[in-house]
């Protein structure tokens, strides 16, 4: 964006000054993409996932990634409502699970019944959902999450059903230290765009504690001023009228008043 560090909202008191550039947060701006990259992975990791889901989309079924991106998200919509009603389905009175057909291997409907093949905690499915562009130039989700189990079976069949893709993956998360190793490989790489289709997106009781950006907003914008100028200049100009600046941050700054002899 042109305007990304070339404004700055100043705000002033008798005792202190601040200053904030305001900046474009895009994910296209060589200023800001590092930011956003750190945002997602601090996301991902206040998460305290679990779980690790791969979904993809098999080549042929759609014309352009960008169709292929949105089916997917469309299916993973579709898998975490089923997958919520697995986890509380009762097996004596449905025997069978919810949405797809059973895959091979599994009773058909005249023997017992099949157990639950999702268990989550408090019957919720909290996620975290990045799409990553493949070489290829084709979609995959890549899906923090926090669950007790979920049977790659049940999965795969989902995916057969919904895009004719049964390949997927999942793993379980051990370690903290593997969300981040995972975040750092998947989440934090530039998230790509494709069509309509978000870049990430979470559930809304995923983060267990808040993002707090590392740039300081101010708490009140009523009688802050905006100038069209870089952080910088502010800066420089406020050192030569006395002022002892100090940058908390690339983009963030406070200012004293001169000490008076």
């Amino acid at each position: 964006m042109s305007y990304c560090g070339e404004t700055t909202f100043v705000k002033y008191s008798v005792a202190e000054r601040e200053a904030t550039t305001l900046l474009c947060r895009s994910w296209t701006c060589e200023t800001c993409k590092e930011d956003r990259k750190r945002q997602l992975i601090a996301q991902a990791h206040r998460g305290h996932a679990n779980t690790f889901v791969t979904l993809t989309c098999r080549r042929g079924t759609h014309e352009t990634p960008n169709q292929a991106a949105s089916a997917l998200a469309q299916a993973w919509r579709t898998i975490h409502k089923r997958a919520i009603r697995e986890a509380s389905r009762d097996p004596k009175k449905t025997p069978h699970p919810h949405g797809a057909a059973p895959p091979m291997g599994w009773p058909p409907e005249t023997k017992e019944p099949i157990p639950n093949q999702i268990r989550l905690p408090k019957g919720r499915l909290e996620y975290l959902v990045v799409i990553e562009a493949h070489a290829s130039g084709w979609p995959h989700l890549h899906i923090l999450c926090r669950s007790m189990w979920i049977a790659h079976e049940w999965l795969s069949a989902q995916m057969a059903e919904l895009l004719d893709s049964p390949i997927c993956f999942v793993q379980r998360i051990t370690q903290q230290g593997m969300v981040a190793a995972y975040v750092a490989k998947y989440c934090g790489k530039c998230a790509h765009r494709f069509g309509t289709t978000k870049r990430y997106w979470q559930s809304r009781g995923y983060q267990i504690s808040k993002w707090q950006p590392e740039v300081r907003i101010f708490k009140s914008w009523r009688d802050t001023y905006r100038f069209i100028e870089p952080i910088h200049m502010v800066a420089a100009r406020w050192r030569q009228d006395g002022w002892s600046v100090t940058f908390e941050s690339a983009w963030h700054l406070t200012a004293s008043p001169p000490c008076k002899a």
